[in-house]
């Protein structure tokens, strides 16, 4: 199966600065599971920040979603962006879910739970303003 996981990327804090440069990047991955693709995420962003963005360092994968299985190899970047942000270092747990509460991870591993029962409120929301919902 392939997989997207979106990872965010910083450079350091700087005291005299607000904001951070940050990149966004959409890694396409080819995983069994969305938890195998999330492993293979970190492992994908350890090695960006060590060969082509030295001053950045990874903050986290931000969502994984999964594609058809006739996509391009296993790695491939396939989207993503810089960006300035303030408080990227101090707000990393608002900005980066727990591994367990990205939803295919947490769909994926709860497969005989109805999806009404995994979702958020704010899911539920988004949802509920799709048309014909």
């Amino acid at each position: 199966m392939w997989y997207v996981a979106d990872l965010l990327f910083a450079q350091p804090a700087q005291p005299e600065h607000g904001t951070v440069l940050c990149e966004t990047c959409d890694v396409l991955l080819e995983a069994g599971s969305a938890l195998e693709a999330y492993d293979k995420a970190i492992d994908w962003a350890a090695k960006h920040v060590e060969i082509e963005n030295p001053g950045f360092r990874f903050i986290g994968v931000r969502h994984i979603h999964s594609l058809s299985e006739t996509l391009p190899g296993d790695g491939t970047e396939i989207g993503g962006t810089f960006f300035e942000e303030e408080a990227v270092w101090s707000r990393i747990d608002s900005l980066i879910p727990q591994k367990e509460d990205i939803p295919i991870i947490m769909w994926e591993q709860h497969m005989d739970t109805p999806i009404g029962e995994l979702m958020s409120e704010k899911q539920e929301r988004y949802l509920k303003r799709l048309p014909g919902s």
